[in-house]
């Protein structure tokens, strides 16, 4: 069983953990570098003690690869080469059911009777609402090794150790060498506390902008990312790209519910996708800061997305009122995300450094996996995506939607009729 060797704040160091000495002590001749390794992880620790988010991370790793390297290897850290260290990842890719919890818990606990932090012990280095379905994404493997890394370039200028597997594992590591998760879309969705730390902070960019702030800008970035959320589209469906520039008369009325038209996306194909009435909110509210009417009507030839300053140049430079194209649309989600995961930094750093890395595709991971958990039908998320297959889908899913397929494949005229209406 993995214990705790490493205590949780920088002022506890000096007292140390009793159960790690004894470990050290107990192993003796057989590790006779374990104390020495120990003490340098020790002195790595403190000198990142300054940065909580940094520290905690840091400690979780070699918390780990210390118990796998004592318990599990038997050998010191410093003799760990690449192949023991792709061992260690799959190791902690697949860790045995017992290492993991339902929910995590503190690693200390605090006797009343001693005045000290024993650790605790129903602690486990590993969490997951499900263990038997506990499965590690990439960017935390590549995360891991990096943070590893560091710990052996500290190891190499104390001249302790000359080798550093952990970086030479990452710089081969790739999806198809590494248990990660199946699923690369799975990877890239926003978790909720991800998204709702994303839309608050655009929501409070455009509501209480800081002190020169440019309102339209924030305006325009809410919006984008509500379109990119509740319609799921590809970034450059909302952009401007060659032969055609979005308009506000993108957004239809059919049968007496709001639609946003998608011509010639992916392959070829054009679909309506409909509009949640978050949407249409968010839509009416975005209309009023560009001085307009409510909703659009068939005439309104106006940009979706409007430049806030002249284009430098291309066909549309020097003018004002113009649809922005894909590259600036990324550039305003990427700097929402990395600016959002500050947010994130303190309760989950891991998640935090995951959002600021994420592209705009997230997004529309994130609203295709939000509807089938939600219940929507899978010809109807089909549609909406433009994707023509419905098993494109299954991976988007944490259940099993086969029987969901079998199902809407039994009901083809019902398909059909979705693909028809959502062509308009």
């Amino acid at each position: 069983m993995f214990t705790p060797l490493f205590p949780v704040k920088p002022e506890q160091f000096e007292t140390g953990v009793e159960s790690a000495n004894d470990l050290i002590a107990r192993m003796g001749d057989n590790i006779p570098t374990a104390g020495e390794s120990y003490e340098l992880a020790v002195e790595f620790l403190l000198e990142n003690k300054m940065n909580q988010s940094s520290f905690r991370a840091i400690r979780k790793e070699l918390n780990l690869l210390f118990n796998w390297s004592w318990r599990v290897k038997g050998v010191c850290v410093s003799q760990l080469n690449r192949v023991s260290m792709r061992e260690f990842v799959d190791f902690c890719a697949e860790p045995p059911l017992e290492l993991i919890s339902r929910s995590p818990i503190a690693s200390f606990k605090f006797n009343n009777m001693t005045g000290e932090f024993d650790p605790h012990d129903k602690w486990r280095p590993f969490s997951a609402k499900d263990p038997a379905q506990y499965v590690r994404e990439e960017s935390t493997i590549k995360s891991q090794l990096s943070l590893l890394s560091s710990y052996y370039t500290f190891l190499s200028d104390m001249e302790f150790c000359y080798r550093n597997p952990a970086a030479t594992l990452l710089k081969r590591m790739n999806v198809n060498n590494t248990r990660v998760a199946n699923s690369e879309e799975a990877e890239k969705s926003l978790t909720i506390a991800q998204w709702e730390c994303v839309w608050n902070y655009a929501v409070e960019l455009s509501e209480s902008p800081p002190e020169g702030d440019d309102l339209a800008q924030n305006n325009r970035a809410r919006f984008l990312l509500a379109m990119l959320y509740h319609l799921y589209p590809r970034i450059s469906e909302v952009t401007a790209r060659p032969g055609h520039t979005p308009r506000m008369n993108n957004f239809k009325i059919i049968r007496g519910h709001w639609f946003y038209k998608i011509p010639r996306s992916k392959g070829g194909k054009t679909r309506s996708v409909a509009c949640p009435h978050e949407l249409v909110v968010e839509l009416k509210r975005y209309r009023k800061t560009l001085g307009l009417s409510s909703l659009p009507t068939p005439e309104d030839e106006s940009p979706l997305l409007v430049r806030v300053r002249p284009a430098s140049h291309g066909r549309e430079a020097g003018i004002l009122n113009a649809q922005i194209g894909t590259r600036v649309a990324t550039e305003i989600v990427k700097d929402v995300f990395k600016h959002a995961s500050l947010g994130l930094i303190e309760s989950d750093p891991y998640a935090a450094r995951e959002l600021a890395d994420l592209s705009p595709h997230a997004l529309r991971h994130t609203g295709i996996q939000r509807e089938i958990e939600n219940g929507t039908p899978l010809s109807v998320v089909m549609a909406n995506t433009g994707h023509s297959d419905l098993s494109s889908l299954s991976h988007y899913s944490k259940a099993n939607v086969d029987a969901q397929i079998r199902f809407s494949a039994s009901h083809e005229g019902s398909v059909q009729k979705v693909e028809k209406m959502q062509g308009v």
